[in-house]
C-alpha cells in the first residue's frame, strides 16, 4: 500500500512504522508489528506510540495499567504504587 510521498510503499501488516495504518508507529522498547497490530514480547504491554512496550509490574509511569503514574517518590511494585 502507498502511504504518501514521504513514506512511499508500506506493508501495513508488518511495518512497525506503519502498523495497521499509514503513520501508526509501534514505538520503542521491543514492540513489533504483527498482522497490523503492535505486539510486545511476553510479559510486556503496549502502552502507545510514545511509551512502546512496558512492564506494568514495575514501570512507575505505567503501574498496573497504561498511563497510571506513581506520585513523587513512589515506586511501582507488582503493579501497585508504593512508598
Amino acid at each position: 500500500m502507498s502511504c504518501g510521498q514521504n513514506i512511499g510503499c508500506a506493508n501495513l501488516s508488518n511495518d512497525p512504522n506503519n502498523c495497521g495504518e499509514c503513520g501508526a508507529h509501534c514505538g520503542n522498547n521491543g514492540s513489533t508489528c504483527v498482522s497490523g497490530n503492535c505486539v510486545c514480547a511476553q510479559g510486556l504491554t503496549f502502552c502507545g506510540q510514545n511509551a512502546g512496550c512496558v512492564n506494568l509490574a514495575n514501570d512507575k509511569d505505567h503501574c498496573g495499567s497504561c498511563q497510571n503514574n506513581c506520585d513523587g517518590g513512589q515506586q511501582c511494585v507488582n503493579g501497585n504504587c508504593q512508598g
